[in-house]
């Protein structure tokens, strides 16, 4: 094999990579979405999300003012085959 032959089978395979996690992403960032479609869109300020530990899962919070111009943080886990569910509060060993 020559070194062309290799050099586009590894640019292949990290292309391939980078395209299924960019999809990966946009399919997360698409939950989040919908999620804050269903809140009060106009008091919505903004939103975070990390991955869990060791896994394939993801935690975060959407922030919303309420009446007294508080914010509260409305949590959720997304998981590994992309369902959404709220949680009342995260775990200590996210």
């Amino acid at each position: 094999m020559s070194s062309l032959t290799i050099g586009i089978v590894g640019a292949s395979i990290y292309v391939a990579k980078k395209l299924k996690e960019e999809q990966h992403l946009k399919k997360i960032n698409l939950q989040v979405k919908h999620a804050k479609d269903t809140l009060a869109s106009n008091k919505v300020c903004g939103s975070w999300i990390m991955k869990k530990n060791n896994e394939n899962d993801y935690i975060g919070a959407i922030n919303v003012l309420d009446n007294n111009n508080n914010i509260k943080d409305h949590y959720f886990e997304i998981s590994s085959n992309y369902k959404f569910k709220w949680v009342s509060e995260l775990q200590e060993d996210y």
